[in-house]
């Protein structure tokens, strides 16, 4: 039988989180969310690196939190671990 044991809890998202990948090296964690936002993590701190915001001018709390036509579904490094690419509701 495997055991899995929590290493870290990733909290910085305002509702429900869709993707997450791992840059090429390990070093970053990306992770996409209904909140329209992509937010990068140092693995091995927790610490938000970057936050982009698929809306500009970001939205308030409350539109991140409900309903709203900007989820962004998926988030993925290249393999270079260069760039990154997202896919959102919106097109």
């Amino acid at each position: 039988m495997i055991h899995y044991k929590l290493v870290r809890r990733l909290s910085g998202h305002f509702n429900t989180v869709l993707s997450c990948c791992f840059s090429p090296d390990g070093a970053l964690i990306a992770t996409a969310s209904c909140d329209t936002r992509v937010i990068v993590w140092d693995h091995a701190t927790g610490q938000q690196v970057r936050v982009f915001h698929h809306l500009y001018p970001p939205p308030g709390i409350i539109y991140m939190s409900g309903d709203n036509s900007s989820h962004v579904r998926c988030v993925a490094f290249s393999p270079s671990g260069c760039q990154l690419a997202s896919i959102c509701d919106d097109g």
